[in-house]
């Protein structure tokens, strides 16, 4: 499949590494990675979403998986589909900072922007958190003042 593809024969590259996802066993699904990066290369959205949803669905608690799910879907304009995979990875990681600013911004693409409003708020809230157990935690700085700043909260941000 890789060297068809570098051969520039990308539907034959295409159906070599769907065979080959066929042909191995759906407990590892390297297979399925290879086919989700080729078609991100080749531009072909529609199929990259059902290959991440058909990894998603062998492996429901992978969080690679379902974040770049989600980014496809709002790639794709499906942003409620991007919201739903968002609150199921919260379900699941609650304190997670990074999973209430996808939710938040996949909520302001579909235009809820009181429900992103208030994931923001919780995003912030969660890295000052982490802030307050390890203040010299450099990501949380980094991430918490990107926070406030696409808030437009201008003062607090020099403040961190």
């Amino acid at each position: 499949g890789s060297l068809l593809q570098k051969q520039g024969k990308s539907n034959e590259a295409f159906a070599e590494f769907r065979e080959a996802y066929l042909l191995e066993d759906s407990s590892t699904p390297i297979s399925l990675d290879i086919i989700g990066n080729f078609l991100h290369a080749t531009g072909t959205l529609h199929d990259e979403i059902a290959v991440y949803q058909e990894r998603l669905r062998l492996h429901p608690e992978d969080i690679f998986t379902t974040t770049h799910l989600s980014k496809l879907f709002r790639s794709a304009g499906r942003h409620e589909d991007a919201i739903a995979v968002y609150r199921e990875l919260i379900k699941h990681n609650p304190k997670q900072a990074e999973f209430h600013n996808g939710i938040a911004e996949a909520l302001q693409s579909a235009g809820r922007l009181p429900e992103a409003r208030t994931e923001y708020q919780l995003q912030i809230s969660l890295y000052r958190e982490s802030l307050r157990l390890a203040p010299k935690k450099t990501v949380a700085h980094t991430r918490l003042t990107y926070a406030l700043f696409k808030q437009g909260r201008l003062a607090e941000t020099f403040a961190e």
